[in-house]
């Protein structure tokens, strides 16, 4: 049981007066105490044969009743853990976790036609360009026809291969940057003349 008022409690055993006894009151009570228990030979006393009979009736009645009350309580138990397998069973079973979402990613590669016209009249530009550079013989100019020169025979390099190894979108990106990068040339060599 627990206590309420323990501080209270504690206050009022402090409050109680103490006393000491005397010292020559102790050996009297050891002596008192020694001589009761010499005294003490208490008589025994064999109950009748009755009062045996009587205690072995009720204990084979208990005994019975403790022997049902531990057949019921396996009983139970068992009826408990089968009770809880088919719960279980019966809720895995009916069980919906919800729609299931899959996520697919795949990468296209969408093909590219070879769409590399070449105009007829820029070719022929650019050719006449290297003609005249050729004729012109001079240094930075000569310089820029030898890039001029590179390019042209890259782009030609590169339109054979899309013709011999089908659409590929790395080379007709590659023939794209030949393509501009001739331009900026054609245009540099404009502007120097």
């Amino acid at each position: 049981m627990k206590e309420l008022n323990k501080d209270r409690l504690c206050e009022a055993l402090n409050r109680l007066p103490t006393y000491q006894p005397d010292q020559r009151v102790w050996p009297g009570i050891v002596r008192g105490l020694q001589a009761k228990k010499q005294s003490l030979d208490l008589p025994e006393y064999s109950p009748p044969t009755q009062v045996w009979n009587n205690i072995n009736q009720q204990l084979d009645q208990t005994g019975g009743q403790q022997a049902k009350v531990r057949t019921l309580n396996t009983w139970l138990s068992r009826a408990a853990a089968v009770l809880l397998l088919f719960s279980v069973g019966y809720w895995t079973a009916n069980y919906e976790s919800g729609p299931t979402v899959a996520v697919q990613e795949s990468v296209e590669t969408a093909t590219i036609r070879p769409n590399f016209v070449t105009y007829q009249e820029d070719e022929k530009s650019f050719a006449e360009t290297l003609r005249e550079l050729e004729e012109l013989n001079e240094p930075t100019m000569n310089q820029l026809r030898y890039e001029l020169q590179e390019l042209t025979y890259a782009k030609q390099d590169v339109e054979s291969m899309l013709v011999s190894y089908g659409q590929d979108a790395q080379v007709m990106r590659k023939l794209a940057d030949i393509e501009r990068q001739r331009s900026a040339v054609y245009r540099q060599i404009l502007a120097g003349r």
